[in-house]
């Protein structure tokens, strides 16, 4: 059986198509199971913070904290470095300015 010249290249087309369709849905597929890892880690960090405080009382206590150093950085100069601004939320909540260099950037 001969093929045309058409007929090659319509072949050509379906293999290249069926190619990419295949890397696409592989890409997708990998693309989904990462976010859904990360978004489970996320979780799974934001929970085990809210179980590190015992009580509503100290959790009530740590986002005021958290608001008044807030406003503090807020407060300060434009000027004022990213590195300074961690410098002086980790001085007014030692063991926190990792978290927020992370966040930053």
């Amino acid at each position: 059986m001969r093929s045309t010249p058409v007929r090659q290249a319509v072949l050509l087309v379906a293999v290249v198509a069926l190619v990419n369709l295949a890397s696409l849905g592989v890409a997708w597929l990998t693309q989904r199971a990462n976010t859904l890892q990360d978004l489970r880690a996320d979780l799974d960090r934001e929970m085990a913070s809210f179980e590190i405080s015992a009580s509503p009382s100290a959790l009530r206590t740590l986002v005021e904290a958290r608001a008044r150093v807030t406003e503090l950085l807020a407060a300060l100069p434009a000027a004022v470095s990213l590195e300074a601004r961690c410098d002086a939320f980790d001085w007014l909540l030692p063991g926190e300015a990792g978290e927020l260099r992370q966040d930053m950037r």
